[in-house]
């Protein structure tokens, strides 16, 4: 038994000692991490870079920044001081780049002063000071002073409402001796043409109805029932007789007639759009059972034609090589004139919209020849009323188009200037029948 308690009491002072040798070695364990950790601080603190140190800088700084501060506010207040005390410094207007001068638009004198080489410069905007017109290349302006059947008002100042006229060809004195065409100005588009009903691309012909009012002046109404896919007046479409002459005016480049005058129209409201008017010949147009037809003054109307010879030879009047198209005239074109007469300021022009007595070729057995009458011209174009009915392209009922102005066996107060009556295209044997050519200017 003694040896055993012994043998107890031998292990128990062995664990006893290793307990305090492993308490011994974690404190100097803990001590030394302590001290690490201590030197650390130190010299995160104390350091060349501690914190005390960044602390001192950042003082500086701010002092520094302060003094700054105060010597800039005290040279703003000198400033502001003397700003006050001195005489304000005079204003200096700064330099600006100068924008190029725009090339002046020649005046219509000018046109007719250079005459044969005007016509050498390409599509020419020209002015009377208030409106502008152009001149396709290829044309001159008609000088008053060297062809005898023109005269403007103002020879120094001619006016665009009064009527401008071109020429596409003059003899060495500047003496006209070509096609003779008269600019009608339209400022607004939509008073002439719209677009068809769902459409964005195709226009149509605006028609109007011109009767008198209360106290018997000329005026102008739409007309009411008309247009594209209506059996009554409208442009541009076809007519049951065209099929059978489909073959002698269409052209290799459309599908179908209908769809080339529609083609056709849309080309010249686009440029009555851009330009803000076209020609109409200023006189009946001759000779169009030829490939040369001709606008000219003391000629023989065509008659005794179909529509579509003279639908297909007015193409030819225009000269090669100029900026203008020529076509037979369409049924807005010819109301666009008479709407422009209204709006003249001279009380005979105006009436002879609806009364063209005195001023046309009536009560005639027979037609007479181009321009043979200085009385009959209105705005410096002849012959609108009387001497013989006009062919537009203008559509009517199933087979029928429009002519316009009355012809030589009517009376000046029934067949007006603004008369319309419907002929068969297909009639070749008329003698009253002929048509009127209009010009407009390429894009």
């Amino acid at each position: 038994m003694n040896i055993k308690l012994r043998k107890n009491k031998n292990l128990l002072i062995k664990q006893t000692i290793t307990e305090n040798g492993i308490t011994l070695i974690a404190l100097v364990v803990t001590i030394v991490v302590l001290l690490i950790l201590a030197g650390v601080t130190i010299t995160m603190v104390l350091g060349e870079d501690g914190i005390i140190a960044q602390a001192k800088l950042a003082a500086e700084k701010t002092k520094e920044a302060e003094e700054q501060a105060k010597g800039d506010l005290s040279n703003l207040t000198e400033e502001i001081s003397n700003i006050l005390t001195s005489e304000p410094p005079a204003p200096t207007r700064p330099t600006a780049t100068p924008s190029p001068t725009p090339t002046p638009i020649p005046t219509i004198k000018e046109a007719i002063e250079k005459g044969a080489d005007f016509a050498k410069d390409g599509n020419k905007e020209i002015t009377d000071g208030e409106k502008n017109m152009w001149v396709p290349q290829g044309y001159t302006v008609v000088d008053p002073t060297k062809n005898e059947n023109v005269s403007y008002t103002d020879n120094n100042n001619p006016k665009i409402d009064e009527g401008i006229v071109i020429t596409d060809a003059v003899d060495g004195t500047g003496k006209s001796t070509g096609n003779e065409f008269v600019w009608v100005p339209v400022d607004d588009i939509d008073t002439m043409a719209k677009l068809q009903k769902g459409s964005q691309d195709n226009w149509e012909g605006k028609l109007y109805d011109f009767t008198k009012d209360e106290s018997g002046n000329s005026k102008a109404e739409e007309k009411k029932d008309y247009g594209v896919g209506t059996t009554n007046y409208r442009e541009p479409d076809t007519v049951s007789n065209d099929a059978s002459k489909f073959s002698s005016i269409k052209e290799n480049d459309y599908k179908d007639f209908k769809e080339q005058l529609q083609s056709e129209f849309n080309s010249m409201i686009a440029s009555v759009t851009r330009y803000k008017g076209f020609y109409i010949g200023r006189y009946e147009t001759s000779n169009l059972g030829t490939a040369t037809p001709i606008v000219k003054k003391d000629q023989t109307p065509t008659t005794n034609t179909d529509w579509y010879t003279m639908y297909k030879n007015s193409k030819n009047i225009k000269k090669d090589g100029s900026g203008a198209t020529s076509s037979m005239i369409w049924g807005c074109q010819w109301d666009a004139v008479m709407n422009w007469f209204l709006r003249s300021t001279d009380d005979s022009t105006k009436k002879y919209v609806t009364n063209s007595t005195d001023k046309g070729y009536y009560n005639q057995s027979n037609k007479t020849t181009t321009g043979s009458n200085p009385a009959y011209a209105v705005n410096k174009i002849y012959d609108m009323a009387g001497n013989v009915y006009e062919w537009t392209i203008e559509t009517r009922s199933g087979n029928s188009r429009v002519t316009r102005g009355g012809y030589y066996d009517l009376s000046g107060s029934s067949g007006t200037a603004s008369y319309r009556m419907d002929a068969l295209t297909t009639n070749g044997d008329a003698p009253s029948v002929g048509t009127r050519s209009i010009l407009y200017v390429n894009l």
